[in-house]
């Protein structure tokens, strides 16, 4: 208590509450050390920062390089294993034999097969290696998801994870729904002001928001050089403004 008391003396802006009493409050370090008990997060750091103060009082140097090869090994083990796992999706065996012989999920070892561009058997097989190319093939095209399920016949589920699985298709993807929005508001805002030739801006806001207000955020450069430019406030003339006083 002494010795962790020069410690926290360091901490004198700190909370006192959060500090033991004395270096007789024993109850402090008991109430921390004790199970099923809640504490101040603060205080567990403070005594653990004592503990721990000098990293070499509970370590070695070969303790260190002990830790560090076994990190190796197990990253090594875990690589051999990988090599294992492709060795059988190569051969042609189907998914679920290889998971019962390895004791991995299904998903694991189809997510291996298709970033190590591999073809996967399944039992029953009902989509072929065809299939899914054409399904990656119209999901770059940009086609919705519930288009593509009704050609296909596969399931949303189904869709969205090749599409997951296919490196930079959900990026390219997002991208086309945000090309395909700006579209439809330039076609939306160009069809109303060749209709109305002579709006306003306030005429277009109110007939075209949410188109006008998404190209505001995202493309105001195209907006102000499409749009009416606004006109300035009208004045009255000495005859428009004699006329009113006279009917007052």
């Amino acid at each position: 208590m002494i010795d962790f008391s020069l410690f926290y003396n360091d901490f004198n802006k700190t909370n006192k509450q959060l500090l033991p009493t004395s270096i007789n409050d024993y109850n402090y370090l008991h109430t921390l050390l004790k199970e099923d008990t809640s504490q101040h997060p603060f205080k567990h750091l403070l005594f653990s920062s004592w503990i721990f103060r000098n990293i070499k009082d509970i370590t070695t140097d070969k303790q260190l390089k002990k830790t560090k090869k076994e990190k190796m090994q197990s990253d090594a083990k875990a690589n051999e294993t990988e090599a294992c796992y492709l060795k059988l999706l190569a051969k042609g065996e189907s998914i679920s034999r290889i998971s019962k012989k390895t004791g991995r999920s299904r998903c694991y070892l189809k997510r291996l097969a298709l970033l190590n561009e591999l073809q996967i058997t399944t039992y029953p097989r009902i989509f072929s290696h065809n299939d899914k190319l054409k399904i990656i093939k119209m999901a770059y095209s940009g086609t919705n998801r519930c288009r593509i399920s009704n050609l296909s016949g596969a399931s949303l589920g189904y869709i969205d994870y090749i599409i997951s699985c296919e490196p930079g298709l959900v990026e390219r993807r997002k991208k086309c729904r945000t090309d395909s929005k700006h579209r439809r508001c330039k076609v939306e805002i160009l069809r109303y002001l060749r209709a109305s030739p002579t709006c306003t801006i306030t005429d277009l806001k109110k007939h075209c928001n949410a188109s006008y207000y998404w190209l505001y955020y995202n493309n105001r450069i195209w907006l102000s050089n499409n749009t009416p430019k606004p006109t300035k406030p009208g004045f009255k003339t000495n005859t428009q403004k004699l006329s009113h006083d006279i009917k007052q």
